[in-house]
């Protein structure tokens, strides 16, 4: 994704998300000129994609991502395109591009309202067996809850 100003263009590309997730960027978030950390994006995201399986019906308790669906991000890719602000509310768009044997793969894209794109993010999360730390097929169960 390259950075985008048409507001009709990033509606679109806002459209294609079935998930989202508006989080207000909070003052220990932000750097001296009151910025987003490039750090807190990743944060966003992740609690984003733990919203998306809540969201989704996946059982969420202390013990999901632990026990019973330990899951390990593997990578993360991200471009930044506009700052996000101190009390700015951003929202996370979230989509699952595949799942693999063992992989979820996401997109996100954090937007300040609906005319301007800040970051466009790419991960990988692996299930892992708890274990072994090994990883291990995504349950079909799972599976089928995030398909849907």
């Amino acid at each position: 994704m390259k950075n985008i100003n048409d507001p009709a263009a990033i509606a679109a590309i806002l459209s294609t998300f079935p998930h989202k997730y508006t989080h207000r960027v909070q003052f220990h978030e932000v750097d001296s000129v009151g910025a987003a950390h490039n750090v807190s994006y990743l944060y966003w995201i992740e609690q984003s994609r733990i919203e998306y399986f809540r969201d989704s019906g996946l059982p969420i308790n202390p013990r999901t991502f632990l026990r019973e669906f330990p899951l390990m991000v593997v990578r993360s890719e991200i471009d930044y395109f506009a700052p996000a602000y101190f009390d700015d509310e951003i929202s996370i768009y979230s989509r699952i591009t595949k799942i693999g044997d063992s992989s979820i793969h996401f997109e996100n894209v954090a937007a300040r309202g609906t005319d301007t794109i800040c970051a466009h993010a790419k991960g990988v999360m692996v299930h892992l067996d708890p274990l072994t730390g090994k990883p291990r097929k995504v349950p079909a169960e799972y599976k089928s809850i995030l398909i849907k």
